[in-house]
Formats: structure tokens, C-alpha cells, sequence
């Protein structure tokens, strides 16, 4: 079930919210997908060259990369709990083949959309 806010927490939250997003353009040959080994979960992070931040994906931005790069979303799934190295493996082989200029849209941290 989902939290109603106030009117005064709604808007702090999108204050919040405009403070912390960040939405650039980016070329898909300049986008680095890559497995986390370093956390359980072992998640898929992203960076851009030229771009010291590296961000989370939510599953909104996942669902987006698979049906942009016409990758099955039950195959994308399975690699991204079971094969997370191999997930990247492919994202990036195919934004680089197939490159174009995209906007990614993040927020605190979490890429939420490209």
C-alpha cells in the first residue's frame, strides 16, 4: 500500500527531487555497463565516459535497455540474476555496434531512464 504525503511532504519531496536528478545525452558508445561484484545482488551499474559517477539501475531503466536493444525480457532477466557479467557483456557490445545518441535521466543516484 502506498503513503499519501501532505501537501508540505509532497513538496519537499520535489524540491528534493529537482535537486537531485540529472538528465544528460549521452552516445551509447560512451555508456559502460558493468557487473558489481562487490555486492551480494551482484547489480548492474552504469558510467559514462568522461563521468565519475557511477549509477544503479532501477527496473524501469532495465526494462528499457531490453526492449531497445530487442533483448527477450525473460532473457534479460535471467542474465541479470544468474549472469550479471554477461548481461553487461552484451549491453555493451550492442550499444557500441548500434550506437546512437540517448538521454539518460538519473535521480539520487539510480539511473531511471535512458
Amino acid at each position: 500500500m502506498k503513503e499519501q504525503l501532505t501537501t508540505f511532504q509532497l513538496a519537499n519531496k520535489l524540491d528534493k527531487d529537482r535537486f537531485n536528478k540529472h538528465d544528460f545525452i549521452a552516445d551509447t558508445r560512451q555508456i559502460e555497463v558493468y557487473d558489481n561484484p562487490d555486492v551480494n545482488d551482484r547489480s548492474i551499474r552504469l558510467t559514462v565516459q568522461g563521468d565519475e559517477t557511477h549509477y544503479n539501475l532501477n527496473n524501469h531503466m532495465h526494462a528499457q535497455i531490453a526492449t531497445k536493444l530487442k533483448i527477450p525480457r525473460a532473457y534479460y532477466d535471467r542474465l541479470r540474476l544468474t549472469h550479471p557479467d554477461l548481461l553487461a557483456t552484451n549491453i555493451n557490445k550492442l550499444f557500441s555496434r548500434e550506437h546512437e545518441r540517448r538521454m539518460i535521466r538519473t535521480l539520487d543516484g539510480t539511473a531511471r531512464a535512458i
